[in-house]
């Protein structure tokens, strides 16, 4: 894991434990030139049941804020999509 994910990876663990508690993983994929993030529906979830990317890409946004990641563009992929 480079030193960008796993700063990246740190900022975004509240958000990662609440989805995790949901039944969710979230994962950072890339951290350079943008945040690229997965979320996996674990088990019989509902894989549709999640906040809409806006709100997600805010809250990601927000955790990153005093990162060196700041400003980079955030790629969400979402259960059974493409990056967003």
């Amino acid at each position: 894991m480079s030193a960008d994910v796993a700063l990246v990876d740190d900022a975004v663990r509240s958000i990662a434990d609440a989805f995790a508690a949901d039944g969710y993983q979230l994962k950072v994929l890339a951290a350079d030139p943008a945040v690229s993030l997965r979320i996996d529906a674990l088990g019989d979830v509902c894989a549709d049941c999640l906040v809409p990317e806006p709100v997600l890409v805010a809250m990601v946004s927000q955790a990153l804020a005093e990162t060196p990641a700041a400003g980079r563009p955030i790629q969400i992929q979402y259960p059974g999509e493409g990056v967003q």
